[in-house]
C-alpha cells in the first residue's frame, strides 16, 4: 500500500495503470495530502482496498478514468473535506465497489461521474453531501448506482446532468 498521510507534494502526482494489492483494507492512504499540481489515478489501474484522500488539497485535476476500486468495505475511494482546485473527473469506464464519497469536499470545476458504475452493499453508493461545486456535476452517459446518491446540502453553481442515470437501492434510504 502506499501510506502519503499529510505528505507534500509540489508537482503532479500519478499513477497510471498498474495494480495496488495491499495486504489489510487500505491501499492508498493520503489524507491531508497536499499535492500542488494534478492528481491522475487512472487508465485501468487497479486497486484492491480503499483509496483514502481525506482533507486532501489538490492544486488542480483530480482523474481518476477508467480506474477500478474494489473494496469489501464501507469506503472505496473516500474524499471527504477534500479540497480540489480544479475539475474531478471520475469516467470512461470508472468503477467502484464500496461508497464514493465527497462529503463536505470544495471542487474547483466540474464533478464528472459520467458512465462510471458503483455499487455498495451499503445505504449510499455516492456521497456528494453538503459538496460545494463551481461548475456542473454530470451523473449522466450511463452513470449507474446500487445503492443510494444523495446531494443533501450541496450546492452547484453550474448544471446538475442525470440523463440516462440509473439508480437502484435495495434497503430503504
Amino acid at each position: 500500500h502506499l501510506m502519503l498521510f499529510n505528505a507534500s507534494i509540489e508537482g503532479l502526482f500519478e499513477i497510471d495503470g498498474g495494480q495496488i494489492v495491499p495486504s489489510f483494507a487500505s491501499a492508498i492512504l493520503a489524507d491531508g495530502i497536499s499535492i500542488e499540481g494534478r492528481c491522475f489515478i487512472r487508465n485501468g489501474v487497479e486497486i484492491k482496498g480503499t483509496v483514502r484522500l481525506a482533507n486532501a488539497k489538490i492544486g488542480g485535476e483530480f482523474n481518476m478514468n477508467s480506474a477500478r476500486i474494489t473494496q469489501l468495505g464501507e469506503y472505496s475511494l473516500d474524499a471527504r473535506a477534500a479540497r480540489i482546485a480544479g475539475a474531478a473527473f471520475l469516467t470512461n469506464g470508472f468503477s467502484a465497489t464500496g461508497k464514493v464519497s465527497f462529503y463536505g469536499a470544495e471542487i474547483g470545476g466540474d464533478c464528472s461521474l459520467y458512465g462510471a458504475q458503483i455499487v455498495s452493499s451499503r445505504d449510499l453508493a455516492l456521497d456528494l453531501r453538503a459538496v460545494a461545486v463551481k461548475g456542473s456535476i454530470s451523473l449522466g452517459g450511463g452513470f449507474a448506482a446500487s445503492g443510494g446518491v444523495s446531494l443533501y446540502n450541496a450546492g452547484v453553481r453550474g448544471e446538475l446532468n442525470c440523463n440516462g442515470t440509473q439508480i437502484s437501492v435495495l434497503k430503504g434510504y
